[in-house]
């Protein structure tokens, strides 16, 4: 590819085709009632429902990094979670190595031995009253694994891949003795001891100082250039997708407006909602863009009919209102759904 690798690293070739499914996520539905009042049970009005996730359908495949994007609403963070097992899915289907999960295994922790995940606040990762080696030991001897030694040999070594060195120095800390970067490294490394196929990271960097970002940002890339292990990203930051991500999912309102290899989409998007995102990013290459999503986030509860962009889309006409758009294809495992795809010419400065 002749564009010039990213921050050292070398960017995903054009030609790359995504192969080797691990995960498969088909027309996955999260929905929450909304609480009715009295006056309104007694009405009989309408149930009131958040459509947090409305058809989500994506793959994740051995090895390659997948960044879930999109801004506070969008139903990234509820995504992962209804994966995880955390949120129970209203409908849709799970696949995981080309098995469909059902309600009762993705409850939380059968999916532990392979699929891991870290959380947004590393605070919320470890019991205050445990040390880091009580915390270890238990995810251990839940998953079945390895006698006593093995378990404190095992902590050890995932504490140690995980930047915290020498480990020993770490393993019977509390939580509350280490900083923030350093806590963060160790939830990576509780996720790292069971040695995991995919790793679900929830804004792992956002409440990390910008002079420890870089350095946790390193290590997620290490894991999964070095054990070959899938990321799903789940963030609202472009510049930490771009630095990091193989490939997008870009999310609005509970649905995909853009889907495809990320050196292609940051470069080239198609959807108004991507671009609109770039923009607000302090990228590279901002400065090729110019153009602001208008007004706020729209609302889960009472959804635009047709394209759910339209209402802050400058590009938005009678049918962006009227109808909702269909999938159109961009390239290689390069999907958008847009009723006026937009180029790099019609959005440069």
């Amino acid at each position: 590819m002749s564009e010039p690798a990213r921050y050292g690293i070398s960017p995903v070739a054009e030609s790359e085709s995504f192969t080797s499914e691990l995960l498969a996520v088909k027309e996955l539905k999260k929905y929450y009632p909304v609480r009715r009042g009295v006056v309104d049970l007694l009405r009989r009005s309408r149930k009131v429902q958040v459509k947090a996730i409305d058809g989500v359908s994506f793959t994740v495949n051995e090895g390659k990094i997948y960044g879930l994007v999109g801004e506070s609403g969008s139903g990234k963070t509820t995504t992962g979670y209804t994966i995880m097992g955390l949120e129970t899915p209203t409908s849709g289907s799970i696949i995981f190595q080309d098995k469909q999960l059902s309600v009762k295994e993705l409850k939380p922790g059968n999916l532990s031995l392979k699929v891991r995940m870290i959380f947004q606040n590393p605070y919320e990762t470890f019991d205050p009253r445990k040390t880091l080696w009580q915390t270890f030991s238990e995810i251990l001897q839940v998953a079945g694994l390895g006698s006593r030694a093995d378990r404190r040999q095992m902590s050890l070594d995932a504490l140690s891949r995980a930047g915290l060195r020498p480990a020993e120095s770490y393993i019977d800390r509390f939580p509350s003795e280490l900083s923030g970067g350093q806590l963060q490294r160790a939830a990576i490394a509780t996720a790292l001891v069971v040695e995991p196929v995919l790793l679900i990271a929830d804004e792992p960097v956002s409440m990390l100082d910008a002079s420890i970002r870089a350095g946790v940002m390193n290590l997620l890339l290490n894991l999964n250039r070095q054990k070959k292990m899938a990321i799903l990203l789940i963030t609202h930051d472009l510049s930490v997708a771009w630095y990091l991500c193989d490939y997008l999912i870009v999310m609005y309102l509970g649905r995909i407006a853009e889907k495809g290899p990320a050196e292609q989409v940051l470069r080239n998007p198609r959807h108004p909602y991507t671009a609109a995102l770039i923009s607000a990013s302090p990228m590279v290459d901002k400065t090729r863009w110019n153009f602001v999503a208008m007004g706020e986030v729209g609302s889960n509860i009472d959804l635009p009919k047709g394209c759910r962009f339209h209402p802050r889309c400058p590009f938005a006409t009678d049918i962006c209102r009227e109808q909702e758009p269909t999938a159109e294809v961009a390239g290689d495992g390069w999907s958008f759904w847009c009723h006026h795809p937009l180029s790099v010419q019609k959005l440069k400065n």
